[in-house]
């Protein structure tokens, strides 16, 4: 018997097998497929995918003949990897001096005709084959072949989109991963910069008040600049904490609850002054969603609309409504509303609006856009100077 030698001892070629990661892998639908439609197209018993490594060819999916690997010292395919017309075929193996001796020939499964058609890496190397098997002499006619090739053409793609597919996957793993490793950083370094911050703080009050008659005006101008940057700093600070704390909530948690009764519950939290009429639906509306998630959001929403109230009768109003896919919420004020130019910059980070009454550390509107967002939603904003405002968020149903 003549021995079919190593194929392709060629880095590049073995390089682009292992990165398709496709050896030893389950069966999987798609490909066994393309077995069937070759098997039927080329109207012979035994259809096979092939990939081949240094030492075996390895069959991912079978069709007509049950087999998982077999040594390249007996491959037909490895044959059809080294084609220079685009496939390989042996219309008689009995009859041809490569494969007369071949057990695969002269005992089970007594293989006769073969063709097979290599499957190219985008990089343009085989790494396997398509091949069609009978037990009987035979050909296959122009139709035939060329159908064979667009089916292994078929495998290469199949090949490729799992290759993308998987690094996708690594990066998106890898994006999330250094997302909350950012995170953890930030969260880590404002709490490392909070005690030497207020160490500082003090630190200055403690050397103004001891020193008060030995300082002039321009030592005590200096004094109050550095205290208020220290301030700023600190708002800084806790504002990222806050803001971490916040959006850490996990939204994938699902209960049911009265949406009624927990907008009473926050009303009773923030009293809201007599002067403020607070309306919302009556009766019942069970909702479910992130219960924790919900109560941070309206929590936000409507202690910013009472405290930017300036008018005599001040009114929120909490609307709801629901579709099939959505729940539908607004909070509504009569109060100061938004400038126009702050809408667009309202959900940015630390950015604090011209016309809060109670500037903090810009946290509350971006938590409150984040917590929507994980919650399949989005979150839109109407409002005019002097005239309120309504925040309009939705919720997608799960």
């Amino acid at each position: 018997m003549i021995q079919t030698a190593i194929p392709y001892e060629d880095i590049q070629r073995l390089s682009n097998l292992k990165d398709y990661k496709i050896m030893d892998t389950p069966r999987e639908q798609a490909f066994d497929d393309i077995t069937l439609l070759a098997s039927e197209i080329c109207e012979a018993p035994v259809a096979l995918i092939s990939f081949i490594d240094d030492k075996r060819q390895w069959f991912k999916a079978t069709h007509g003949l049950e087999i998982t690997e077999t040594p390249i010292e007996l491959s037909f395919c490895t044959h059809t990897l080294k084609s220079a017309k685009g496939i390989f075929v042996v219309p008689d193996a009995r009859k041809n001096p490569a494969f007369t001796e071949n057990p695969l020939v002269t005992s089970s499964p007594n293989i006769v005709f073969y063709a097979g058609i290599p499957l190219i890496s985008a990089e343009g190397n085989a790494v396997g084959a398509l091949c069609v098997i009978d037990f009987v002499p035979r050909k296959l006619n122009q139709k035939q072949t060329a159908s064979l090739k667009a089916l292994g053409r078929q495998v290469t793609s199949l090949l490729e989109l799992r290759k993308s597919e998987r690094l996708l996957k690594g990066a998106y793993s890898e994006l999330i991963a250094n997302q909350e490793e950012a995170k953890e950083l930030a969260s880590t370094a404002a709490h490392d910069l909070r005690s030497p911050l207020h160490n500082i703080i003090s630190l200055v009050h403690f050397f103004m008040d001891e020193n008060v008659a030995m300082l002039n005006e321009e030592n005590l101008m200096y004094l109050n600049h550095v205290m208020t940057c220290s301030y700023k700093l600190s708002k800084l600070i806790d504002g990222m904490l806050e803001y971490e704390r916040t959006t850490r909530i996990i939204t994938v948690n699902q209960e049911a609850f009265d949406f009624v009764e927990m907008i009473r519950g926050i009303i009773d939290e923030l009293n809201p002054p007599a002067v403020i009429k607070v309306s919302y639906p009556k009766g019942k509306k069970m909702i479910t969603t992130c219960k924790p998630a919900l109560l941070q959001i309206l929590s936000i929403l409507l202690e910013s609309a009472l405290l930017h109230q300036d008018k005599p009768n001040g009114k929120v109003n909490i609307s709801f409504a629901e579709d099939n896919e959505f729940y539908r919420i607004g909070v509504s004020d009569n109060g100061s509303g938004i400038a126009g130019e702050d809408i667009p910059v309202l959900f940015n980070v630390f950015q604090v609006i011209k016309q809060d009454p109670t500037p903090k550390t810009g946290i509350a509107f971006p938590a409150v856009s984040r917590l929507t967002k994980k919650m399949g939603g989005t979150i839109s904003v109407d409002s005019k100077t002097g005239k309120g405002a309504t925040i309009s968020f939705t919720l997608k149903k799960i």
